[in-house]
């Protein structure tokens, strides 16, 4: 009896040992993982951002046709437009590891492609774009955000704050 009680207690200490050093593990900032969903993260900075006129979730066909997704590249997102033609916008993306610079050069793509559309067009918002757009990287996430000022700096601290 005596020696089933000695290799339980063996056994449950080195169970303990090997939980114990599962939960610890070192942590980088080059491989944190944000506990915000994009969802969460876009929706805060959406309400920061106080834009103009009501944005719009954007659907996925709507995406689509302003973003180059790639599902090896971006794992989720949320984007929010401008139904009105205002050089505000909200996407929010999470980005599979190792793939940060292709989700960047998706995102940068889309800055320019707004550009096109407001120039000629609309050059208040082209200034608005040009000034105010930011494209910033948390973690395995990546977003862009544009808007006036105040707003936009509001947005992007939401979104550089989130852990």
């Amino acid at each position: 009896m005596k020696r089933y009680s000695l290799i339980s207690l063996a056994l449950a200490a080195l169970l303990l040992v090997t939980l114990l050093a599962g939960c610890g593990g070192s942590s980088s900032s080059d491989s944190k993982t944000l506990t915000a969903t994009p969802a969460e993260l876009a929706d805060q900075m959406v309400e920061a951002l106080a834009p103009k006129q009501e944005l719009v979730e954007a659907g996925e066909k709507v995406i689509s046709n302003y973003y180059a997704i790639d599902s090896e590249v971006i794992t989720g997102y949320k984007v929010y437009i401008s139904p009105a033609f205002q050089a505000e916008e909200i996407a929010v993306f999470s980005v599979a590891d190792g793939r940060m610079d292709d989700a960047k050069a998706m995102v940068e793509k889309r800055v320019e492609d707004l550009k096109a559309s407001f120039e000629g067009y609309l050059p208040d918002q082209l200034t608005q774009l040009e000034e105010n757009a930011q494209i910033l990287e948390n973690g395995n996430c990546i977003c862009l955000v544009t808007g006036q000022a105040e707003g936009a700096q509001a947005a992007a601290k939401i979104f550089t704050d989130a852990q």
